[in-house]
């Protein structure tokens, strides 16, 4: 989902329901945080929904700007469709991040889970 399209329309559109609101809180990132953002991850994949994922490139900073979906689990981490581009990512399981590029990292700071209606 690019930065022009707003999350509960287009999931409206595809006959999903996102339940809560991804709080783009760079608080998340604690250990803590990184904790809740996993359990809700592991919740909604077992339940047999998607996890949309607010990822920020630049944690010194109070903006976030891009959203993966989860769509699976593997060994190393959890799997994502990125928009950007049309890629598949895998975030660590430990710290929700991944290295995309050597300037930029995608690191989850917040989580909504989606299911079919």
């Amino acid at each position: 989902m690019g930065a022009s399209i707003i999350s509960g329309i287009a999931a409206t559109a595809l006959g999903l329901t996102i339940t809560g609101r991804i709080e783009p809180a760079l608080a998340n990132r604690s250990v803590s945080g990184v904790s809740n953002m996993r359990a809700t991850i592991d919740r909604t994949l077992s339940s047999g929904g998607l996890a949309l994922i607010r990822v920020d490139y630049d944690l010194s900073t109070a903006d976030t700007n891009h959203t993966v979906v989860c769509f699976g689990r593997d060994g190393s981490g959890y799997l994502c469709a990125d928009p950007a581009g049309g890629k598949q990512i895998t975030l660590s399981s430990s710290g929700l991040f991944v290295q995309r590029t050597p300037t930029k990292t995608y690191a989850a700071v917040g989580v909504a889970p989606v299911f079919r209606t």
